[in-house]
């Protein structure tokens, strides 16, 4: 006998037929109606002690070290900005752009781009049209995509000098297949998006599209990108290790599904190598996983799933075992436990559990076995390391406050709510690898 079919409830037809409204309604008012506002700042905090290097190389005159000293500067300016320090983030752009400006006058390309770029918005300088037409010009005549971009839409707009169509179109054009050819794609599309805006139907436009349709979605090279593993917490930000995503301005989450979401550096703590990483809706990360309170003992068992070596293992997550080999890491240090768990390249960032499903550390080095053996003639057996579950709270304590999206406000006018904490407890290795393998996110950085 075929089973019977199931009929929804007419209150839940009508829900689904008006969340399904409202998503259409989302995506109209989404649809930009002017030049979007772009950031050409975003890029993850530096390792420990390279600002303090920057510094000293800058202040020695090395133009590079000027120009990275004023992008770190201005990125950070516009997160604080971004978090309601507006006067923090004024005096960060004032930095920012003495640092910038000596590399410009050096005749740094970066740096006349990016000097322009804030007398163009009047951050940390007088607004001035007249003198981020100046900078950005002299970059864009050295071919830097960006200064392209902004001064194409000057000339289009008719900002800082006289309208002059025919050049704005010809340097979008060129800034869309720049940043393709840069795989920079994003910024792409931003400039085929403004070509279009001015010149509805110009043929540049489809040749940016179709490059980006031809190159955007086939496979990074291996050194391009760094990966790594991540996985929620109930605050609504995801953990991995900082030299995952340290310097590369975009980072991609792929969800078991095959969803990717981009996400940025909300919290980081360099001394320890933990970083949070927010998204723009935080409902749409699956459930958090659960913070032990109380720290393993020795010997405990405990085990990871990642994604090691995904170059030539894959993508799927791999689950590791093992246990607590020392309560301390290497050299003592009382941030971090010695496991037995075998790691490779991918591991990184990956949860350390404990048999109740709780999260206990935080994946983080492999042990290097040629500097051991060059140094004591022996070779190490498997042992590694993880940062303790407390260094996670911390950094917690120190993120803003999340918000839910628009995904998640629609949802709670429904009682629909968000995906909450896993609910583990004792189970078989089995069971709680099955369920928490959904929580563990692929960490992509480039």
């Amino acid at each position: 006998m075929p089973a019977p079919r199931h009929r929804p409830h007419p209150r839940t037809s009508r829900v689904r037929a008006l969340m399904a409204a409202l998503a259409c309604v989302v995506v109209l008012c989404a649809l930009p109606v002017r030049a979007a506002e772009v950031s050409f700042f975003t890029a993850a905090p530096p390792a420990p002690g390279e600002e303090s290097r920057l510094r000293a190389a800058a202040r020695q005159g090395d133009s590079e070290a000027q120009f990275l000293l004023g992008f770190l500067l201005a990125g950070r300016a516009e997160r604080e900005m971004r978090e309601g320090w507006h006067g923090k983030g004024r005096i960060l752009f004032k930095d920012a752009a003495t640092w910038l400006r000596r590399a410009a006058r050096q005749d740094h390309p970066r740096a006349q781009f990016a000097l322009g770029y804030l007398h163009l918005r009047g951050l940390g300088v007088p607004r001035d049209a007249a003198l981020a037409r100046k900078w950005l010009t002299t970059a864009a005549r050295k071919d830097i995509p960006d200064a392209m971009l902004l001064l194409g839409t000057m000339d289009m707009q008719g900002e800082g000098a006289r309208q002059n169509v025919q050049r704005g179109t010809g340097l979008l054009a060129s800034a869309g297949m720049a940043f393709a050819r840069e795989r920079r794609f994003d910024l792409a599309l931003e400039s085929a998006r403004r070509l279009s805006a001015f010149r509805p139907g110009h043929p540049a436009v489809k040749v940016i599209v179709q490059e980006v349709e031809q190159h955007g979605t086939q496979p990074e090279s291996p050194d391009t990108l760094s990966t790594g593993t991540g996985w929620p917490v109930a605050e609504g930000y995801v953990v991995t290790n900082l030299h995952v995503v340290r310097g590369r301005p975009r980072i991609d989450l792929l969800l078991e599904d095959g969803t990717r979401l981009t996400a940025y550096v909300a919290e980081a703590d360099m001394q320890s190598d933990l970083v949070l990483l927010g998204v723009e809706d935080p409902c749409t990360l699956p459930p958090a996983l659960p913070l032990a309170a109380q720290p393993p003992g020795l010997g405990a068992s405990v085990f990871t799933i990642g994604f090691p070596q995904v170059a030539i293992l894959g993508a799927s997550p791999k689950l590791s075992t093992g246990r607590i080999s020392g309560l301390k890491g290497i050299q003592d240090d009382p941030r971090t436990f010695t496991i037995s768990v075998p790691l490779s390249s991918g591991n990184s960032g990956g949860p350390l559990v404990n048999d109740r499903g709780e999260v206990v550390g935080v994946v983080q080095a492999v042990i290097d076995a040629q500097h051991v053996f060059h140094t004591t003639g022996e070779l190490p057996g498997e042992m590694n390391y993880a940062l303790r579950a407390d260094l996670v709270r911390s950094l917690i304590a120190r993120a803003p406050r999340h918000t839910a999206g628009l995904g998640g406000r629609i949802k709670s006018i429904f009682g629909m709510g968000c995906p909450g904490t896993l609910s583990t407890g004792e189970r078989s290795l089995e069971a709680l690898a099955s369920a928490i393998q959904h929580s563990v996110l692929l960490v992509v950085a480039r």
